[in-house]
């Protein structure tokens, strides 16, 4: 397993990209901080979306959606500033995880690997700091 950093500029196009390939896919949702400690707080949930707030107090925040229509699990990180990607030796995406500036970190664990288009990842670095997936 690799992990990727992805570039802040990027952030949205590849999100977007993730998500189109990995909406309603079953994810696991996992929260690491100095407060909870590890803490899954949804497994195999469908993935609905993940998005860059553009307005209000949050702005600048990435919400990450799950569930079902009637049993919806919004998670908001306030202050992302690191994003990474966890690929496989065959190229596939394996899980994300956001850092924020306050030292949490939240993973996307996806139970089936996805394969993104070719040269999606061209920008992103390989990383010595790998976050435990």
């Amino acid at each position: 397993m690799v992990a990727f950093e992805v570039p802040r500029q990027l952030w949205t196009p590849m999100l977007d990209a993730l998500v189109r390939r990995a909406e309603g896919s079953a994810v696991r949702l996992e929260i690491e901080t100095a407060e909870v400690g590890d803490q899954e707080i949804g497994a195999l949930l469908p993935l609905r979306g993940i998005d860059v707030e553009t307005k209000g107090s949050d702005r600048g925040g990435l919400w990450i959606t799950v569930g079902r229509d009637r049993e919806e699990l919004r998670h908001l990180i306030q202050d992302p500033v690191r994003l990474f990607l966890g690929q496989g030796g065959s190229g596939e995406i394996a899980w994300i995880a956001i850092e924020d500036g306050h030292g949490g970190k939240t993973f996307v664990h996806f139970k089936e690997l996805l394969r993104l288009e070719p040269g999606l990842l061209a920008s992103a670095h390989p990383t010595p700091h790998q976050p435990a997936p």
